[in-house]
């Protein structure tokens, strides 16, 4: 009988990631590479698991690079359930039908030749809020910080603030009244309770959605780079231009939901430049709005403008 161990990775595989390698050297080297999430590709191993091993494999395979490799580790048990899974559920090759050519562009996104809509790479045959959560599993010394950064993947982030020992049950059920009833993002809410800081609250989201987060400093921003994207785009999809890199193409932009895939698709198809995407969270969204948005900033950055031609 499986355990619930086993069952809980089982649900997350992503079959046609995981046959996209070689079953055989999965079985010698003791290692399943189950989804890709939020740019990292989490692989299921055991102890006897020589990892720099996986790690150039992988690459060699895929050219995935070992930064962004996260393990979890089982028991042997749990491992060949795992593989049995795996194996059952794969299509021999006479059965595939052939697919689209696929280019990963540094940004996290996936251009198929078969289609002008670009997707990201966390996407999976499971819906955004089943992607993985709790690899519980026991970890070795080097790979603690992926095992507390990947274990709150999807989780609610009240529940992350619980758990990270910031916010208590009952402040987060009062949190949560407040918000409901003022239309309030929850994080904002404990933010301006004080009862967590703005920096706690940036990191239980990085935690929880596995994105960097926005700097101070990287909020003091230009007209130059404000004007990328008009400001109707900017408050329907609560994002931010940051940065951008004329030369590499790129742009740095602040996202309360870095998971909107709408919102990555039209900064894309609106200024022709790849998205690097960091988390904005609603609190600062907000200040930015007033600092630079209201009617006297406004006035102010046309009065600049103005003087400056």
């Amino acid at each position: 009988m499986a355990s619930s161990n086993a069952e809980k990775i089982k649900s997350k595989i992503n079959i046609d990631f995981v046959s996209k390698f070689d079953i055989s050297k999965m079985q010698a080297s003791t290692y399943i590479p189950i989804c890709e999430v939020t740019g990292f590709v989490y692989v299921v191993v055991t102890s006897k698991t020589v990892q720099n091993d996986v790690r150039l494999q992988m690459n060699q395979a895929m050219g995935i690079s070992s930064e962004s490799i996260k393990f979890a580790k089982v028991d042997d048990n749990d491992f060949n359930e795992i593989l049995d899974y795996v194996k059952s559920k794969i299509k021999p090759k006479s059965e595939k039908q052939d697919s689209p050519v696929v280019e990963i562009n540094r940004t996290g996104a996936v251009e198929s030749e078969q289609s002008n809509e670009v997707q990201l790479k966390y996407d999976t045959d499971e819906t955004e809020d089943e992607l993985i959560s709790d690899m519980n599993s026991p970890m070795s010394s080097d790979d603690e910080d992926d095992f507390t950064e990947s274990k709150y993947f999807s989780r609610k982030i009240g529940e992350v603030l619980i758990d990270m020992g910031l916010a208590t049950d009952e402040q987060i059920m009062n949190a949560l009244f407040t918000s409901k009833k003022e239309h309030i993002p929850l994080g904002t809410v404990l933010v301006r309770q004080s009862i967590i800081t703005l920096d706690q609250l940036k990191m239980a989201l990085k935690a929880q959605l596995g994105f960097d987060v926005v700097t101070e400093e990287q909020l003091n921003l230009t007209d130059d780079v404000l004007s990328i994207l008009p400001e109707d785009f900017i408050r329907m999809y609560k994002v931010l231009p940051i940065r951008n890199d004329e030369e590499k193409g790129t742009l740095v932009v602040g996202m309360v939901n870095p998971n909107d895939k709408q919102a990555v698709n039209n900064i894309i198809g609106y200024t022709g430049m790849n998205p690097e995407i960091l988390i904005l969270t609603h609190f600062e969204f907000a200040m930015v709005l007033q600092k630079y948005f209201n009617e006297n900033a406004k006035a102010i950055i046309k009065k600049n403008r103005t003087s400056g031609s």
